[in-house]
């Protein structure tokens, strides 16, 4: 049997997490709202309702991934171009709210270090037994940290929506262009129509990166997080 207590401590960190036989039972200061599996009714205190969970992740997901969109949008416009590094917004189905942050990766050298640091994104999901990931790049940077050829010449940030046995890739393509603003010259991104590519070919550190997340490590998550801070990732809780 697979059981473990999860209690990280913090500001701004979750609440403690029970795994048992690789599912997750987590307990909050306010009532549990429990999220269904197969298609089994929602509880919210004394209400219980009949929802289709795959519809609405599906949704929470899009919204996600256009927050995503808009985030990197106001980066490139404050930062004048500068591209963001590989993140991952995680998520498990069985929590009340079932996001729970974000983890960004760490600065790293071009080449194998590079590999090794988006591989280290899944390590966090991996102990926190997470049930879906969103892994967001953009192509011709992570190419060039890779120091591999790019596969086209366009610049599109990646959202992969991964679930423990499959992924789907939201390719959304933009330009950049120069502008005037308030006080200067100003970059503006442009952005194209997204294109949703099912089980997409996947560069070879975000393919490492999923399998060591569905492992669903037996590890200790102070331990864990420490690592990785100490590496240089940053992780962002989700307020609860």
């Amino acid at each position: 049997m697979r059981r473990r207590t999860i209690r990280p401590t913090g500001e701004g960190e979750p609440a403690r997490a029970l795994v048992t036989d690789g599912v997750r039972h987590l307990t909050h200061r306010r009532p549990l709202v429990c999220l269904p599996v197969g298609g089994r009714s929602v509880g919210a205190g004394a209400h219980t309702h009949r929802v289709d969970e795959g519809a609405i992740f599906d949704e929470l997901v899009l919204r996600l991934v256009e927050a995503a969109r808009g985030g990197v949008d106001q980066l490139l416009r404050r930062t004048g171009g500068v591209m963001f590094p590989p993140m991952v917004h995680i998520l498990a189905e069985d929590m009340d709210p079932p996001y729970v942050g974000m983890l960004r990766c760490r600065w790293f050298c071009p080449g194998g270090d590079a590999a090794d640091a988006v591989a280290e994104l899944g390590e966090l999901p991996s102990v926190l037994a997470a049930t879906r990931l969103v892994v967001i790049w953009e192509t011709l940077d992570l190419a060039a940290a890779l120091d591999v050829p790019a596969e086209c010449n366009t610049r599109a940030m990646v959202a992969l929506d991964a679930t423990l046995t499959e992924q789907t890739m939201h390719w959304r393509p933009f330009r950049l262009h120069k502008g005037e603003g308030r006080t200067g010259p100003v970059v503006i991104p442009e952005w194209s129509e997204s294109v949703r590519l099912p089980d997409p070919p996947l560069p070879g550190p975000v393919a490492r990166l999923l399998a060591v997340w569905r492992q669903w490590r037996d590890e200790d998550l102070g331990e864990t997080l420490t690592r990785l801070k100490t590496a240089g990732h940053r992780m962002r809780w989700a307020s609860r």
